[in-house]
């Protein structure tokens, strides 16, 4: 074999070997297959094509210097790991010490529709990727909060409207914490009580009525945390 053509098996193996180190560090964080190249589009700030992110996927192409750094702070992977799969040897290297969850922005009909069939947020669902402070699992979605019947007048913590909640339906509910339910044909987001062993769904706002968690209402997941948008 001459120079040139080990030259470019070589380019091959590492165009393959990165997209094996890429794909099991969004493994990690628990991105589906299904979608990964839209998800990465989206996390990354300049724009590119789907086609140059999925040549990185399935390796037939490498991202150029300046994208490492992103990618680095998205997986919680190092730049140097994820160019050799090692993170020895070089200190100068900046490790991202935090990963960054994305999940899709869905509407509340989408999400009464999860809530129906048990099934993960599909690709044509998202409206647009958000960011999540907090680890969440590969079922997770975000809704914009709708009306104040979650926004307290005492001072507690409120979900006003327009505000963005992140909802995992891994998460097993148990009271006191904060859900959203399918009530009928009605997807709700509210406190989930307990109350002399008996469940509710009670507002922050008594404005807003309290009712019994009965065989009508469906547990879709719970409110992980609350985002704004700037």
């Amino acid at each position: 074999m001459n120079r040139t053509s080990e030259e470019m098996a070589r380019f091959e193996a590492d165009k393959e070997a990165f997209a094996k180190r890429l794909n099991a560090a969004l493994d990690e964080l628990g991105w589906p297959v299904r979608g990964r190249a839209p998800k990465l589009k989206s996390s990354l700030r300049d724009d590119i094509s789907l086609v140059a992110i999925r040549k990185w996927l399935v390796g037939d192409g490498l991202p150029e210097l300046k994208r490492m750094g992103e990618l680095s702070k998205i997986t919680g992977k190092t730049v140097q790991w994820l160019l050799t799969g090692s993170d020895q040897g070089d200190q100068n290297i900046e490790i991202a010490q935090v990963p960054v969850w994305h999940v899709p922005l869905i509407s509340w009909v989408s999400a009464g529709m999860l809530c129906d069939s048990g099934d993960v947020p599909s690709v044509e669902m998202a409206e647009e990727y958000i960011p999540s402070p907090v680890r969440v699992g590969s079922s997770s979605y975000a809704v914009v909060v709708r009306g104040d019947s979650m926004t307290s007048p005492t001072g507690r913590v409120s979900y006003p409207d327009g505000s963005i909640i992140i909802v995992d339906p891994d998460v097993e509910p148990q009271p006191p914490c904060r859900v959203v339910a399918r009530v009928g044909n009605e997807t709700t987001f509210k406190e989930l009580v307990d109350d002399a062993g008996a469940w509710y769904l009670k507002p922050l706002n008594p404005q807003y009525p309290t009712r019994p968690v009965d065989e009508t209402v469906c547990i879709c997941g719970v409110v992980r945390c609350m985002v704004f948008k700037e």
